[in-house]
């Protein structure tokens, strides 16, 4: 790992959170490529940059196990995404949220000014893993065996701040922090790139496509609000539900128990009991069958909202670039930054596919689901009956006032149950009509990405 000859000052070291930067690396991390706004905050002329590691501009401050689960991520050919503090040519810090890309000959990194409160948790717990990293170190452990102390400070981390995963939890971040980010421009009444574009008719042309593109994919990111609600409903019904079935368990062996003493004349009400115990179990089977598919089609519908998030922050940078490209007018700079265009195009292209592919995925997890709710609703009439026939049984034994008074119980936690299986199928419907009416905005969007490309090849040709 490169070390920085400038010790850090300690000051940090300005850019606007309108503004959004990228550079370009071959498959070994060494830099391709940048924009001005990168050359600028970082402090080095293109001149310096180019042919050199990006850890050019990596902070002491930064743990080595952040940059051992990048390159892991990344070589598996997945985005990264995650917090980054770099360092200026001049010892001054700037933090970023940065997103790394696969690209065609390397990786595309496009950062942007982070504004949440989250930004301040992490930097205390990169603290504790660089710490840790150091500890290790000084004590004579290996590099790689102080990167793994240093990873399982970040794993046992993360349920605290509420994911299983660092996955979900970087796509967490993202989405906060685009959106804190735009709150942030209206405030401030800033833009990240202007409404138009004054250069050749193509350049124009294409600005004016990519514009188009972007107002669609901002409409389809006001839904994801929607869909995360729907995402977190889907859960919480799940879960009452399983805690009701429990309930249930526990009361058809109260009354079982309870009929025992009564000897023949607690024998019906012993089958209505041993019945409500099986009506139990199905219930809590398919209830697990229920959480099960509820766990693949939230994970599949955050795979959308990042994969949505990736898709717009790649054409903000894009547009962002050409605007940039527009104000050059050295005619040479100008070819080389089309090439740039085109590589900034065609991830944007990769992800907006995947984003296509996410949304069949989610399509094809709704049938499932459908059919488990299903399974439940059935489960619940028939406890329904159990329950007005114990009831009705309980009535005709003096001494069962405790159990009368249990099945009268049990009445109000089915109406419960029942309440947030149709509160379920509600989400699911709205959650199908979300996803069956987002393709067709997507395959918009898809053909005037294909008209994009176009329009690029016949300027750099």
């Amino acid at each position: 790992m490169k070390q920085q000859s400038v010790a850090p000052t300690g000051k940090e070291q300005p850019f606007e959170i309108n503004e959004l930067f990228f550079s370009t690396t071959d498959q070994h991390g060494i830099i391709t490529a940048g924009n001005e706004v990168f050359s600028r905050t970082s402090g080095y002329s293109f001149a310096e940059m180019i042919g050199q590691p990006h850890n050019l501009i990596r902070h002491p401050h930064m743990p080595r196990a952040v940059f051992a689960l990048l390159w892991q991520t990344v070589r598996a050919r997945k985005p990264f995404l995650g917090y980054v503090i770099n360092q200026a040519r001049n010892g001054n810090h700037y933090w970023v949220f940065a997103s790394i890309f696969p690209a065609r000959d390397g990786y595309l990194s496009v950062r942007f000014k982070p504004s949440t409160p989250l930004r301040d948790s992490v930097a205390t717990l990169y603290g504790k893993m660089l710490e840790a990293e150091n500890v290790a170190l000084a004590s004579g452990l290996t590099p790689s065996e102080a990167m793994e102390a240093s990873k399982r400070i970040l794993t046992e981390a993360l349920p605290a701040l509420g994911f299983s995963t660092y996955d979900a939890f970087s796509r967490h971040c993202l989405n906060g922090e685009i959106k804190a980010r735009d709150a942030a421009l209206v405030a401030k009444r800033l833009s990240l790139f202007p409404s138009t574009v004054r250069c050749t008719s193509r350049i124009e042309m294409l600005y004016r496509q990519s514009l188009s593109v972007y107002e669609s994919l901002n409409n389809l990111f006001r839904k994801l609000d929607e869909l995360a609600s729907l995402n977190v409903g889907m859960r919480e019904k799940a879960a009452a539900v399983h805690e009701l079935a429990e309930n249930f368990r526990i009361d058809a062996l109260n009354a079982h128990l309870a009929s025992d003493p009564l000897g023949m004349r607690g024998q019906t009400l012993g089958t209505i009991a041993n019945f409500l115990n099986g009506c139990a179990r199905d219930l809590g089977s398919d209830v697990d069958h229920l959480a099960s598919s509820i766990t693949s089609t939230s994970s599949t519908i955050d795979a959308v909202a990042s994969h949505l998030s990736e898709s717009r922050l790649l054409l903000e940078v894009s547009l962002f670039f050409q605007a940039e490209i527009a104000s050059t007018r050295d005619k040479v700079v100008r070819s080389e930054k089309y090439k740039l265009l085109r590589a900034l195009h065609e991830t944007f292209a990769s992800v907006l596919h995947r984003t296509t592919t996410a949304l069949s995925a989610l399509r094809n997890h709704l049938p499932k689901l459908e059919a488990n709710n299903e399974s439940l609703r059935k489960d619940i009439i028939t406890l329904q009956v159990a329950q007005i026939s114990g009831l009705v049984e309980a009535a005709h034994l003096a001494e069962s006032a405790d159990l009368s008074g249990m099945f009268t119980s049990l009445r109000s936690q089915i109406e419960k149950a029942g309440g947030e299986s149709r509160a379920l199928s509600d989400v699911v419907a709205r959650l199908s009509s979300l996803t069956f009416t987002t393709p067709a905005a997507v395959s918009s969007i898809d053909s005037t990405a294909e008209q994009i490309a176009e329009t690029l090849s016949q300027i750099a040709a």
